[in-house]
């Protein structure tokens, strides 16, 4: 049990060189997370898609480490979303809107009609 997310993070190239190899400290914990994922899809130009699906996304030290590294690289090199169990539960960092992998989230509404 617990509360549950929907993670994904698109991210360049560099920006990932970056945020794996700038702080060593924190790189294991941060590759740890990424090999967590439950897809990973790498685009033709090298950029990454990481997607995380109905995950315990809590502050654990591989989660943390990755969120603080992402607060260190540039914005425009990543996108990342938190979709939480709650509908109104959304986080987002980062503005790389025009990734390779169109990568976003959406709210609709749906109904069976007459």
């Amino acid at each position: 049990m617990g509360y549950r997310s929907d993670v994904g993070l698109a991210i360049t190239a560099t920006a990932l060189t970056e945020l794996i190899e700038v702080n060593p400290d924190l790189s294991d914990k941060v590759k740890k997370c990424l090999s967590d994922a439950d897809d990973h899809i790498k685009s033709e130009d090298g950029n990454h898609l990481f997607v995380w699906n109905d995950t315990k996304w809590y502050p654990f030290d591989d989660v943390v480490a990755l969120e603080r590294r992402l607060r260190s690289i540039g914005e425009g090199s990543f996108r990342f979303i938190r979709l939480g169990e709650d509908p109104s539960d959304v986080e987002e960092s980062g503005c790389w809107y025009e990734n390779d992998f169109n990568f976003g989230y959406i709210h609709q509404l749906t109904f069976d009609g007459c």
